[in-house]
This record gives C-alpha cells, sequence and structure tokens, in this order.
C-alpha cells in the first residue's frame, strides 16, 4: 500500500479533486551521479527543495505502468521528447544524443505525482508514483526516445545459488560486506597527457603500484573535462599506457584529470597483495577446489 501525506489523501477524497490539477515529477541520477530534475508540466514545479524543469531536459511522460503478481513485478514505460537545441551539460550535447551514447543507461527514476487545486503546488505532498531503474531504450530517434523502467524489484532475478564453488573469488572488489578492501587505498589520480587516443591514455605522471597490485581489469573515473563523472574499465596497463576496454564517450583532452581504481585477478594470490594476512579469512574463493578442468 503507497504511504500518502494525510492532507493530500484528504484532498483526493473531496470533491475538489474533481476540478484539480494533476502533473508528474521526475527525479533521474545517472550512473555518473548526476541528477536531473523534470517534470510533464508546463511550468517549473518545486518539490523538496529540487526544481522541476518543464522545458530545460525535453518533455518527459508516462505512457504505461504495469504490474504482475502483486508488486513482485512492475515497470513502466515513458517517453521524452526534445529537439536538438535540449542540451545536456556538463557534456554539452544534445539530451537524445546523450541517450543514444548510453549516458542514461542504468539510471534511476523516481516519479512524484502531485494534485493540487492551484497548478504546480506541492504543499498537500505527493505520492510515489514508480521507483526503478532504466533497462532499455526500444526506441531512439531525432526527436523521441522511448524507454522502459524496472521496478526495484527487478534486481532480486538472480541465478541461484548464489553461493558456487569454484577456486576464484566471488566477491565484488571493495564491497565492504563482502571483500572488504578499502577502495581509497588503492585509488590513484593523474591526468591525461599528449599521446592519448580515443581509447589509451597516456598518463602525465609516473604510475606507481604497490608490490602485486594491478590496474588490469580495474577502474578509470574522470574527474574534469567533458567526461567528467564518467568511468570505463581498464584492459591493460603496462606501466606506460593505460588501454580501455572501449572508448570513453567524450573527446579525452589533454590535462582532463582521472582516477584509478586498481583491478583484481580474484586469485588468493591478487587477495593477499590487497589485503595481507587478512585474505585467510577474507578471500571469497575454495582455492583447495580443484577447477572444473583439473575435476576431469
Amino acid at each position: 500500500m503507497k504511504n500518502i501525506p494525510t492532507p493530500l489523501l484528504e484532498y483526493l477524497l473531496s470533491t475538489d479533486v474533481e476540478s484539480g490539477y494533476v502533473c508528474d515529477l521526475f527525479s533521474i541520477t545517472l550512473k555518473s551521479g548526476q541528477q536531473l530534475y523534470a517534470t510533464d508540466g508546463q511550468i517549473n514545479i518545486t518539490y523538496g527543495g529540487n526544481v522541476y524543469q518543464a522545458t530545460t531536459y525535453g518533455a518527459w511522460k508516462i505512457t504505461k505502468v504495469r504490474t504482475a503478481l502483486g508488486m513482485t513485478q512492475s515497470s513502466m514505460d515513458f517517453t521524452l521528447q526534445a529537439g536538438v537545441d535540449t542540451i545536456i551539460q556538463p557534456f554539452n550535447i544534445p539530451i537524445l544524443e546523450a541517450v543514444q551514447l548510453g549516458l542514461f543507461d542504468a539510471a534511476t527514476v523516481t516519479v512524484y505525482r502531485t494534485y493540487s487545486e492551484v497548478y504546480g503546488d506541492t504543499s498537500l505532498g505527493v505520492e510515489v508514483k514508480f521507483g526503478g531503474q532504466i533497462t532499455e531504450f526500444t526506441k531512439n530517434g531525432r526527436t523521441l526516445a522511448e524507454g522502459t523502467v524496472e521496478g526495484y524489484s527487478f534486481a532480486l532475478n538472480q541465478q541461484m545459488p548464489r553461493q558456487t564453488l569454484q577456486p576464484g573469488c566471488r566477491w565484488t572488489l571493495y564491497d565492504v560486506n563482502t571483500c572488504t578492501t578499502n577502495k581509497a587505498s588503492f585509488t590513484y589520480t593523474n591526468a591525461v597527457a599528449t599521446g592519448t587516443t580515443n581509447i589509451t591514455i597516456t598518463p602525465a605522471s609516473a604510475i606507481s603500484l604497490p608490490a602485486g597490485i594491478l590496474l588490469d581489469q580495474g577502474t578509470v573515473t574522470f574527474t574534469s573535462g567533458q567526461n567528467s563523472g564518467l568511468s570505463m574499465s581498464i584492459q591493460t596497463y603496462d606501466g606506460t599506457i593505460i588501454r580501455l576496454t572501449r572508448p570513453m564517450l567524450f573527446p579525452m583532452a589533454v590535462g582532463d584529470t582521472f582516477s584509478m581504481s586498481a583491478g583484481c585477478a580474484h586469485t588468493f594470490a591478487a587477495c593477499q597483495a590487497f589485503q595481507g594476512s587478512n585474505a585467510y579469512t577474507n578471500f571469497g574463493g575454495t582455492p583447495f577446489v580443484p577447477s572444473m578442468e583439473s575435476a576431469l
């Protein structure tokens, strides 16, 4: 059951609602951490200290909400209409181009619905209409994009059993509940230097890594420039050049700053490099169980 503020519930149960106004507020958080606030209303609407823009981020609109088996499966379809002059900052590109480049992939969306006698008034409170994560865009053109938001319960669709006996570590690196490795201790800052291409980075200064620690399978996150806030996986680091698994969404300019988090091979030796003697208790694999090939 939805939790609706008492003043709003009283208004919805009164006859005044027959001549009221309804607006949807979209709170969108990109994977980079950037937050966008949009509304399908005709004017900007303020709620919770945030201004939901009527035109800055195009026209967002719910087209369908589906629920099956109670709340175990739910999804919401939406449309985004925008022209080429609807620019998203700090990337300085049209918002629909940002959709095509994948900036909105896996973004989280919360939709609040407002009801009021005065257009855009949120003093009565709001109804949480839907919350979830963007899972796909079924259509993306020059002026229109259509996408789907899955309710957070979709994350429960995981293969079981979750704990499989295998020599390699099953933990996610830097997860405080399993791996326990402190990410800040293995994160290094640098800047882009000349010689950088669309998929390789030449660091401006030498990178000094502790014994046994590698950047391979790690992550680069840009902290300035057009890619600020965006991350990409590191394929290899040969001591001179960082090769990414795929090109960054935008060109990298000399002087752009970034941070690098070390990667892990998920072996016991790699865990020892990160955690020393603590690896004996924190390693998430079963190193004494033979691999499938050995078992055969």
